[in-house]
Formats: structure tokens, sequence, C-alpha cells
């Protein structure tokens, strides 16, 4: 009785590009003004058909991991704002600097 082993086979070589993260990002929109948690599904649609989809999804909406995960475990508006406050705060430290 013989054996048949099968050809290994090549794995393709996946080249990570580093994040280039879009101008205005969802939470950036949220700060603003300009979105809500009801744009939150339609922006993940976009990394999902887009070419940012080689990158994170937190990342995509302008969220680290942490605030990504809250935000999922509560998706509400007054979660979302409580992260926007967050963000506008340190985005206007950065600024003053």
């Amino acid at each position: 009785m013989s054996t048949v082993t099968a050809p290994k086979k090549r794995r393709k070589r996946i080249e990570i590009k580093e994040y280039d993260p879009p101008e205005f990002t969802f939470i950036d929109k949220v700060v603003e003004g300009k979105a809500t948690i009801v744009d939150l599904d339609p922006h993940i649609d976009m990394w999902h058909l887009g070419e940012e989809a080689t990158n994170l999804l937190h990342e995509f909406l302008g969220l680290t991991f942490a605030d990504y995960k809250k935000l999922l475990s509560k998706p509400d508006d007054e979660n979302l704002q409580e992260i926007a406050t967050r963000y506008k705060k340190k985005k206007e430290k950065k600024k003053s600097k």
C-alpha cells in the first residue's frame, strides 16, 4: 500500500501597506456634527467595499480598538457622543501645542 501526498501549496505573499486614514474619518464627522450612530453602518459598508478593507475597521472609522469595542457593546448616540467628546478634546490639545 502506497500513500500519496498532495503537493504543498505556495502561500500568496501579501504586501502590507502603511495605513493612511481617510481625510475625514467617521469619528471626525461625528465631532463636527455631520454624523450620528445611524451613519455607522454605511461607513462599515464603505470599508467592506473599498480598498480600505486591507486596513483594520476601527482605524478606518478613526477609533482606537477599545473605543470601537465600547461602541459595539452599546451602539447608541449617547455612547458615541461620549467617545466623540474625548476625541475632540484630544484634537484640541494637539492643536494647542
